[in-house]
């Protein structure tokens, strides 16, 4: 026999005893594969301020605007009155005294940011109040910034956390003088709607 040929054979042999090639236990355990489910989209839904849903409340009213996404927007004209101010008979307005709701659908749960495109006429209509999904205990103000006489951007103070299906957001009446154009709501964290989006 040749010398290689009993070097492998002796080696092959030695392999063998030490169990080297035999599958035991420890060897033939495979990791265990966990199924990580993609990460939730990003879903962005975007309101016009006139699609409201059922009837809109005084002195909430839809007007007619040039450079309003879809030509329309919904303001409180100034001198209308606020929630609580006194009226001129001496009596006072209701705490609820105008609202535009709004019900949309998301498909995604999480958490989300929303946006309205404003026009606010003065430091005494620079804001609105959001309620989402009835939770009065959760309401924000959307506004009270210094932009005045202008369209722009704001965005509500927080996030919202909403559920996969049907969510409603109400915009109510807190000054008057203001305009509503839209509304974005979206779980995407960096959006930054752009005129007039």
């Amino acid at each position: 026999m040749h010398k290689p040929l009993i070097t492998a054979v002796l080696l092959l042999a030695t392999l063998l005893a030490a169990g080297c090639g035999k599958e035991t236990p420890e060897t033939t355990k495979r990791p265990t594969v966990v199924e990580h489910g993609q990460a939730p989209r990003d879903e962005t839904v975007t309101l016009e301020a006139e699609a409201f849903t059922g009837e809109l409340e005084p002195p909430m009213e839809i007007e007619e605007v040039d450079g309003a996404s879809g030509g329309k927007v919904v303001r409180i004209e100034d001198g209308k009155g606020k929630p609580g101010d006194e009226r001129e008979d001496g009596g006072k307005y209701p705490e609820r005294f105008g609202a535009a709701t709004y019900t949309f659908d998301i498909t995604e749960p999480g958490t989300y940011k929303v946006w309205g495109r404003v026009w606010w006429k003065d430091s005494c209509g620079n804001s609105l109040t959001l309620v989402m999904n009835r939770n009065m205990a959760r309401a924000v103000v959307l506004g009270e910034d210094g932009t005045y006489k202008h369209w722009h951007w704001v965005t509500a103070p927080g996030t919202f956390k909403l559920d996969a299906g049907a969510n409603t957001l109400e915009v109510l009446n807190r000054e008057d003088g203001i305009r509503l154009d839209k509304l974005i709501v979206t779980s995407d964290p960096k959006l930054v709607p752009q005129d007039p989006e």
